[in-house]
């Protein structure tokens, strides 16, 4: 592994550790927050891996996914974790705000979601 993706991969495997242990503790916006987050950090650290360079800015999962070459098995929980990143960090037009917004179904499925793409990442490391 590069020395330049290691905190990247070092952070995402933190982060769905907190996803997990948030579910645990019916943190149910949480448990997303970090899902989405660890997807994305693990990611963005196989992009460092294959290229050398971080990615350009973005929290669009389906975007790095793209990048990194997921294969479809993958393109699916990205799809279904991409939206997490607003839904679990700002109310909605409704003026709803995560934690009123993310169910434990959808904190269930977001980090299951990002145990299978973490594990894809870790794989291709």
């Amino acid at each position: 592994m590069r020395k330049d993706t290691e905190p990247w991969w070092r952070q995402a495997e933190a982060d769905i550790t907190s996803a997990e242990l948030m579910l645990q503790g019916g943190q149910w916006y949480a448990a997303s927050w970090f899902a989405q987050q660890s997807a994305e950090k693990a990611l963005k650290a196989l992009h460092i891996e294959q290229t050398g360079r971080l990615a350009r800015r973005s929290h669009d999962l389906e975007q790095l996914g793209q990048l990194v070459g997921a294969p479809p098995s993958v393109d699916v929980g990205l799809t279904l974790l991409n939206p997490a990143f607003d839904q679990s960090r700002y109310p909605d037009n409704y003026g709803v705000p995560p934690v009123d917004a993310v169910t434990a179904l959808d904190a269930s499925s977001h980090v299951e979601a990002a145990r299978r793409i973490v594990g894809w990442v870790k794989q291709s490391l």
